[in-house]
C-alpha cells in the first residue's frame, strides 16, 4: 500500500512533469477525487481553464476503458494548426496507474526523457487472520439513500494495514460519530475481515 493514504506521489510527478501551463485539459473522471486532486496539483481549482474536452466520462461515456482515446482525439482537433497546448490525463487502479499526454499544433524545440526518483516504501499489509488496530480511513456504502455497510482501512500497532468490512449496524455507529482512530477487531468470514468490535 502507498506510504500515505491521502497522497499519490506518482500522480503528482506525472502531472507536474507533463501538465503544467496548458491551455486546456481533460482529466479522466471515473471517480470525482481524480479530477479534484489533479486540479489541486496543477493549481486549477479556480479560473476558467477547461478541465474536460468532451464533457467528462460520466456524461460522454466511451466503450470499455476507451474514454481517454476520445479525449485525445478531441485534443488533436482543438490544437491542430494552433499554438495552444492540451493535456490529457488518464488514471487507473486506486490512483496507482497514470498516463498523461501533451499535445500542440507546434512541435517542441526539444524532447527529453526523465527518470522518476525512487518512491518511498509503502506500508506493509497485515498477514494476521483476524487483524485489529485503529481506523485510518473509511467510507460508508449506501443503497437507495440508506447506509448498508462500511469499508475501512485499519492500521495495526506496528503500522501494517488491513481491510475490514462492516454491515448496516456498524455503518449506523460510524455515521453517529467520526470513527477515525477508533479501535476495531475483526474476524474472518467467507474470506473477508468483518468488523466484530468497534471501540471509540
Amino acid at each position: 500500500m502507498r506510504a500515505r493514504l491521502n497522497h499519490a506521489p506518482a500522480q503528482e510527478r506525472v502531472l507536474l512533469d507533463v501538465g503544467r501551463d496548458a491551455d486546456m485539459y481533460d482529466f479522466y473522471s471515473c471517480f470525482p477525487i481524480v479530477p479534484l486532486e489533479a486540479s489541486r496539483i496543477l493549481g486549477l481549482c479556480t479560473g476558467d481553464v477547461p478541465r474536460t474536452l468532451t464533457g467528462g466520462l460520466p456524461f460522454f461515456g466511451g466503450p470499455g476503458n476507451n474514454y481517454s482515446l476520445h479525449a485525445i482525439a478531441e485534443a488533436h482537433e482543438r490544437v491542430r494548426g494552433q499554438s495552444t497546448v492540451a493535456v490529457v490525463y488518464a488514471n487507473g487502479g486506486m490512483t496507482t496507474k497514470h498516463a498523461a499526454g501533451r499535445y500542440s499544433g507546434i512541435p517542441p524545440k526539444a524532447v527529453r526523457i526523465k527518470t522518476s526518483p525512487p518512491t518511498p516504501r509503502g506500508a506493509e499489509t497485515s498477514n494476521d487472520e483476524n487483524p485489529e488496530g485503529r481506523i485510518a480511513t473509511y467510507t460508508v456504502e449506501y443503497k437507495r439513500g440508506e447506509a448498508t455497510g462500511v469499508l475501512c482501512i485499519g492500521e495495526t500497532d506496528d503500522g501494517a494495514r488491513f481491510y475490514a468490512r462492516g454491515g448496516a449496524d456498524q455503518a449506523a455507529d460510524i455515521l453517529t460519530d467520526d470513527p477515525l482512530g477508533a479501535h476495531i477487531k475483526t474476524r474472518t468470514i467467507s474470506g473477508q475481515n468483518m468488523i466484530s468490535v468497534l471501540t471509540p
